[in-house]
């Protein structure tokens, strides 16, 4: 449908030992369909936001930051996405 916003998938990156908010983050979301991928970074506070994906379609989500574990998910876009705060554990 022309016109209409697309799906977004947002949340909040941080440090699960400090509870600290992480910076520069690479966010990746690959759609599973086309293999086409977007990167994107957290913010100061930690934010990030992946606009403009297709509806109806599952993305693999990768979070990650030198020193930590990454962190991987499915989402499926049936509707704008929150995936609040996702903590990052430190590698040792």
């Amino acid at each position: 449908m022309e016109g209409l916003p697309r799906p977004w998938i947002a949340g909040t990156v941080i440090d699960a030992a400090s509870d600290e908010v992480l910076a520069d983050a690479a966010i990746t979301a690959l759609d599973l369909v086309d293999d086409a991928s977007v990167t994107v970074r957290s913010d100061a506070f930690g934010d990030f936001w992946v606009r403009g994906m297709a509806p109806d379609r599952k993305y693999r989500v990768a979070i990650g930051k030198a020193g930590y574990e990454a962190f991987l998910a499915i989402v499926t876009t049936t509707g704008d996405q929150d995936l609040g705060c996702v903590e990052l554990k430190r590698t040792r």
